[in-house]
């Protein structure tokens, strides 16, 4: 299927021939030099990345398609020349869309260093796409089936070496990270009010968005693992030859244990994390001392506390050191529930396996907030400009009819539950945004600027 649409789109292409000659001459003249790249590599558009996939993929298939024919072999020549042009020329479009990212780098030293570090990588970077063009030019002066099928190898290895070395120059580079120092100047912002709910939606709806970039490179590694294992079984079904099949039966394998570790390493949460990770540190230190529980030796309380345990891996690091030396008593009970007295923090949880480590992120929020007063802060603001003119209703079945909230259009009404509506009197904002966010429990992407709000306080607090 996929030789016969070739071939009918090199037939098609036939009429516009002398049209591909002339722009041939042109081609060298409409690549712009690719320049000024130190400050833009960190945060390199998806396009980019297509369009290098997409040489790389028309490198494979054209190694399996041309044969010995001439006449297809020249309209090959010349649609795969068209195609390279097309895609230097969307590298050329995604490289000066980064020019508008700069506001990513919060002016953070951390960044100007990994920026300063990638200009190491610049001249390799601009050499290989220099060799990636002469290649496309090369496609179109070409001499035949033969040294076609040499040019898409040689297309196909330089975008294996770009990519690769767009991968590394990201990982050198591509820093959201930012500082205590700035963390500690938005805390006073928030205090004396110069720092808004909205400023932390924007910095959590920058989060989201590196998350989403993380998922469609996983999937689209995965599509194009799973599009070369295709090719590779049909050149094993193609060939007598025993010792080339013994090497495409190797390469398949090898494919596909690939596919597995990405499948299991760059799960949705795993990214998540990684998302989190590139704006500060996520999890316990090596050498963390460890949550001070008053009751730790308890056998009654260890259920709990390694719900509690697990939950801080998907928690900032300065949050859990700040954390450690807060006495906590923890409890298993039928409904779980927080409170602080003036000398010990209790957690109270209920539940058993995947639904009491739900509970611990929903307690753990609200044990944060006592430790951050900010964060109450940021949902008072929220809170009102989400609910304003809404009256208090009685929240329904199981709960007590004391138990109010104005429910918005919260993803769950508990969300929108009323403590008296103070900077001080506590709110489920944050409390239920951290247990839906870690836990699944609720899918904020049904309300993406409270998801926002809850990225943006992991993040900025």
């Amino acid at each position: 299927m996929r030789y016969e649409k070739h071939r009918k789109a090199v037939t098609e292409s036939k009429k516009t021939i002398d049209g591909l000659r002339a722009d041939k001459k042109n081609l060298h003249a409409e690549y712009a030099p690719l320049q000024d790249m130190a400050g833009l590599i960190r945060l390199f558009d998806d396009e980019v990345i297509e369009a290098v996939q997409k040489v790389q993929d028309v490198g494979d298939s054209e190694n399996l398609r041309i044969d010995a024919e001439t006449d297809a072999a020249e309209g090959e020549k010349k649609e795969l020349s068209n195609e390279i042009k097309q895609d230097i020329s969307k590298m050329n479009d995604g490289l000066s869309k980064l020019h508008k990212l700069q506001d990513f780098r919060y002016g953070n030293k951390a960044t100007e260093q990994a920026v300063a570090e990638s200009k190491k990588q610049i001249g390799k970077y601009n050499e290989l796409l220099n060799k990636l063009d002469e290649t496309a030019v090369s496609v179109a002066d070409g001499g035949g089936g033969a040294r076609s099928a040499d040019i898409s190898n040689d297309a196909s290895g330089e975008a294996l070496l770009v990519h690769d070395d767009i991968q590394d120059c990201k990982k050198k580079s591509t820093s959201f990270l930012l500082t205590n120092d700035d963390r500690e100047q938005l805390r006073e912002g928030i205090r004396n009010g110069t720092v808004g709910e909205k400023d932390i939606r924007d910095i959590g709806s920058r989060v989201m968005s590196r998350h989403e970039s993380l998922m469609r490179g996983r999937d689209r590694e995965l599509t194009n693992l799973i599009d070369h294992r295709r090719d590779l079984i049909y050149q094993m079904k193609n060939t007598n030859n025993d010792e080339k099949k013994k090497e495409l039966m190797a390469q398949i394998a090898d494919s596909r244990q690939l596919e597995n570790n990405i499948r299991k390493s760059e799960t949705n949460d795993a990214l998540f994390k990684q998302a989190l990770g590139e704006m500060r540190p996520i999890g316990p230190k090596q050498d963390d001392i460890g949550q001070l529980y008053t009751n730790k030796n308890d056998p009654a309380a260890q259920q709990a506390i390694e719900s509690l345990d697990r939950a801080r891996n998907l928690l900032p690091t300065d949050w859990i050191e700040k954390s450690n030396s807060v006495p906590i008593e923890v409890k298993q009970v039928e409904r779980g529930y927080y409170y602080k007295d003036s000398d010990v923090s209790t957690i109270a949880l209920s539940g058993s396996g995947r639904g009491m480590d739900r509970v611990a992120y929903h307690e753990l929020g609200h044990h944060f907030e006592e430790v951050f007063p900010e964060i109450q802060r940021l949902e008072h603001e929220f809170y009102n400009r989400r609910t304003e003119g809404e009256r208090l209703r009685w929240l329904g079945f199981p709960y007590r009819f004391s138990e109010k909230t104005r429910r918005d259009n919260f993803i769950d009404p508990y969300m929108g539950k009323d403590y008296g509506n103070t900077y001080t009197s506590g709110y489920e904002l944050f409390s239920m945004g951290l247990e839906g966010l870690c836990s699944g429990s609720y899918n904020l992407n049904k309300d993406p600027e409270y998801r926002n709000f809850i990225l943006g306080v992991l993040s900025a607090i």
